[in-house]
This record gives structure tokens, sequence and C-alpha cells, in this order.
């Protein structure tokens, strides 16, 4: 059944222009200090209002425009791979406005009453295959025109590093945890004012350099677009800048992994996480 929902364009690009307030998201309301964050903003509000407008009359599920989302990521990735020039820059272009549906189904969602935790997962679940896609995608483009034994095994590695992180695993662990745990009013009362003394901030240096680090060539959008114009410059000049940047994204995520090991087991990460989701149990009380 088509949504009865009848809305102009105008409304729902208000609507999101609403949403993206400057006071949630103030780099993307200031032109002069993140023109490029102001650029890419606008560029997805634009385009996922005219999306939604006609999301609008049809029945889709909004977890279907997300699955959307993730799967272009993976034709994206397929597409640069092959090395073949126009087929490269179609899949540039499918990671630089891919977005578009990141920014539609949240908004769909919200229009048609059907936001969901299950919508969020997801959500989170497209940006880190597209991390991991573009990797795989990069390296394979990279190894077409180096053939290099380093960027072979690297192609190997990438996806390695990057998914199978300890802290991502001990966190699907923890959660796992938390939802077999008998967390009652009775006994999360008793727990509140001890949890509340917790600080769960790690001022190390380890823990400094480990976040610095692990935002260097981050999943956010611009660096996707800045891989994407490499990829483009190295193949309308016949350079090479793409085969360090592989290597240096690799080495990333090789550093991120290894660090991932001693935040986890040098102890107290865990325990401060599990500390953190249960305070946030109380507080909902």
């Amino acid at each position: 059944m088509k949504s009865n929902i009848k809305v102009s364009l105008s409304q729902l690009r208000n609507e999101q222009y609403e949403h993206h307030n400057d006071k949630r998201f103030p780099e993307m309301h200031q032109l002069y200090r993140s023109p490029y964050s102001w650029f890419k903003a606008r560029f997805y509000m634009e385009l996922s209002s005219i999306c939604v407008y006609f999301l609008l009359k049809t029945n889709l599920n909004p977890n279907t425009i997300t699955i959307a989302y993730c799967l272009a990521a993976v034709v994206g990735a397929a597409l640069i791979a092959s090395a073949n020039s126009s087929l490269v820059i179609i899949g540039v272009f499918i990671f630089f406005s891919k977005g578009i549906l990141d920014w539609s189904d949240g908004h769909y969602a919200r229009k048609i009453g059907k936001t969901s935790l299950t919508g969020h997962i997801l959500d989170v679940y497209g940006a880190t295959l597209g991390s991991v896609c573009l990797g795989v995608g990069l390296g394979i483009f990279v190894e077409a025109r180096n053939e290099s034994i380093l960027v072979h095994y690297l192609i190997i590695l990438f996806p390695i590093f990057r998914i199978l992180l300890l802290t991502n695993y001990s966190l699907s662990i923890l959660f796992k945890k938390i939802l077999d745990s008998d967390y009652s009013h009775d006994k999360a009362s008793k727990a509140s004012e001890k949890i509340k003394k917790v600080e769960i901030r790690d001022s190390s240096i380890f823990s400094f350099a480990y976040k610095l680090i692990y935002n260097i060539l981050d999943d956010r959008s611009r660096t996707v677009d800045f891989i994407g114009f490499i990829i483009i410059l190295d193949l309308y000049f016949n350079s090479n800048y793409t085969y360090y940047l592989f290597i240096i994204w690799s080495i990333k995520w090789c550093v991120a992994y290894i660090g991932s090991f001693y935040v986890v087991a040098k102890g107290g990460w865990v325990e401060n996480e599990n500390k953190a989701i249960i305070k946030s149990i109380i507080s909902n009380y």
C-alpha cells in the first residue's frame, strides 16, 4: 500500500535543513571554515529531499533504501577494480553520491513513522562496508597498474585489518552479555551511585595517538571523495599516487588493528564500556 502522506518538495527540503541544523551539525553551516562540508551537506540535503519525495509515493520499507546504500558500495568497488577508465569513473561517482541514499532513508522513515534501531545498525554497517569495499577496489585498481607483490598481499590483509578490530569484536560480545543480563530496576538503583562516579576517559598518550591514527583516512565522506579524486587524477595524468595512498591507508588500519589488541588487553577498556552502558540503562528508568 502506498503512503498517503502528501507533502511538497519544498517542505521536505525545509525538514532536511531543520534536522541538520547548525546546533547539531555546526560544521555543515560554516562555509568559510568548512567549505567542503558545507557543499557536500547541501548536495546531500537537496538530492535526498527529491529522493524522499518520490519514495513517499511508494510502499518501500526504509530498510530497503539502507540496503541499497550498502550494496552501492559493492557495485562501486567492483567498477573501480575493473581498471577500465569509463567504469572506474562511474564507480567513483557511485561512492561520491551514494550518501544521498543514506540521507534519504532516515528522513523517509521519520515521515512514515518507521524509524528503527535496525535501520541505524544497517547505516553503521553500510559505512563500514563502504570503507572495506573501497579499500579492496582501490587495491585491485592499484595492482592492475603496478603488478606489485606488496599490494597483492595488502589487498588480502586490508579487509582483515579493517573488519577484525578487537575493540569492535569486544563490543559485540559485550552487547550480548548486556542482553543476557538482568538489569532490573532494583539492581540498577543500587548500582547507580557507584556508576555515576566512574571516569571512563582514557587520557594516556597511547590513547591519544590511537585516536589520532584512527581518524586519519577515516570513513567520512571527505575521505571517500579524496580517494576518488586521486583515482581520477591517476587515470588522466598517468600518475601513481593511488599506489602510495593504498599503502598508507593499509598501514593506518594495520596500526589500528594492532592497537586494538593493546586497548583491550591492557584491561579496563571493556569494563569501562560495560559501566557506561549500564549507566545509560539506569538513566532510562
